[in-house]
């Protein structure tokens, strides 16, 4: 009977074993939704700033 750790070890090993590479178009797809991410990310930001600044007064 295989341990919980001697299937991890087993996969690790096979995994390092293996190059996992994204295609271009993911690659693509992955940077737009990151900069996505980041714009809504300022934009709560901004919102959160503006929030602060009005409790404040």
């Amino acid at each position: 009977m295989l341990l919980l750790a001697d299937m991890l070890c087993l996969t690790h090993k096979i995994s390092d074993r293996l190059e996992i590479r994204a295609t271009p178009q993911a690659t693509r797809q992955d940077r737009k939704r990151i900069q996505e991410l980041e714009r809504e990310l300022l934009r709560k930001d901004r919102a959160l700033a503006e929030t602060a600044a009005l409790l404040v007064l």
